[in-house]
């Protein structure tokens, strides 16, 4: 018996190569359900290998399985941030960079104020301030590390001489809110020479 492979498309293969006629109308995929399957891994009927039947079932099942997780809340810090930046922009800063890093850390938002100053911004974002406010948050080694990344940044795009401006966001976003409350402590941080 000849096989009809030529006849069926890759579309049929997802949806049940066995049963032709409701192929359209089926959502599930079904694997190996024609009656004149042999041993050796391929539908007599139709010539289609059960390799391919398993491997397709195996990446439907993958796409679903990381669908469900694809519509998942970001971060709670993630958020803060994307939140962090939408106010900057609201009060007329520019973003420059987001999450510029290197080897020694982070740097969450580099912004040009509506006066021209290289901001160097530090964004916390809590869902509470019932242990420590984000502000608090930022304590000696975060600042060493923020000025260190920093000093890079400026020498890497030669903005020595340009005014520059160490900054904390404060987000608070309690869970379940859609909005969250911001704060901006504007030169918050100082370098001590």
């Amino acid at each position: 018996m000849a096989a009809r492979r030529d006849t069926i498309s890759y579309r049929q293969t997802l949806r049940g190569p066995c049963e032709l006629p409701e192929w359209k109308t089926q959502s599930a995929p079904r694997i190996l359900s024609c009656a004149s399957y042999n041993p050796r891994g391929c539908c007599v009927a139709h010539g289609v290998n059960d390799c391919l039947l398993v491997e397709i079932f195996f990446m439907r099942f993958f796409d679903f399985w990381q669908s469900l997780f694809r519509h998942q809340m970001r971060p709670l810090g993630a958020r803060g941030e994307d939140a962090a930046a939408a106010y900057l922009q609201q009060q007329g800063y520019r973003i420059l960079h987001r999450n510029y890093e290197i080897s020694g850390g982070e740097l969450d938002i580099v912004a040009l104020s509506p006066e021209k100053i290289v901001v160097f911004v530090e964004v916390k974002t809590r869902e509470s301030e019932a242990l420590v406010r984000p502000e608090q948050a930022v304590d000696r080694t975060k600042q060493e590390q923020l000025f260190r990344i920093a000093q890079a940044y400026i020498k890497r795009y030669h903005l020595h001489g340009e005014a520059v401006r160490y900054d904390i966001v404060g987000v608070i976003w309690p869970d379940g809110e859609k909005k969250p409350v911001i704060r901006h402590w504007p030169a918050a941080l100082r370098i001590d020479t």
